[in-house]
C-alpha cells in the first residue's frame, strides 16, 4: 500500500509510464511494446517468466525523453506460454503486463 503514504508530487512520479500496450498479443514470433513517458525518465524493461524470473533485459536504466515509444521484442525462442513484460521507472514504480506466446 505504498501509494497511501505518498504526497502529491510522488503520486505524479508514479505515473511516468502510461498507455502501455502489447501488439500482437497473443504473439508467435514478436510483439511490440508501446508506452508513453510523461516526463524525461530512466526506464528499465524486462521480459519475465510467469514466476517473475528475468529472462531478458530489454532496456536497463535507459534514458527516455518525454514521448511515445515502440519496442520490438523477438520472442521466437520462447516456448508457448504466459510471460510478463515489466516496465520500471527511475522512482521504482513498476507496471507489469501479461504476454501470451503461441
Amino acid at each position: 500500500k505504498r501509494e497511501e503514504t505518498l504526497d502529491n508530487s510522488n503520486r505524479e512520479q508514479a505515473e511516468l509510464i502510461n498507455n502501455i500496450g502489447l501488439f500482437p498479443n497473443p504473439a508467435i514470433e514478436s510483439t511490440i511494446i508501446n508506452f508513453d513517458i510523461q516526463e524525461d525518465s530512466r526506464i528499465s524493461v524486462e521480459l519475465l517468466d510467469f514466476k517473475g524470473q528475468v529472462l531478458k533485459k530489454l532496456a536497463e536504466n535507459k534514458y527516455y525523453p518525454t514521448g511515445r515509444y515502440e519496442m520490438l521484442v523477438d520472442i521466437k525462442s520462447l516456448s508457448q506460454g504466459i510471460y510478463l513484460i515489466s516496465l520500471t521507472d527511475e522512482n521504482g514504480f513498476k507496471k507489469v503486463h501479461k504476454l501470451i506466446k503461441q
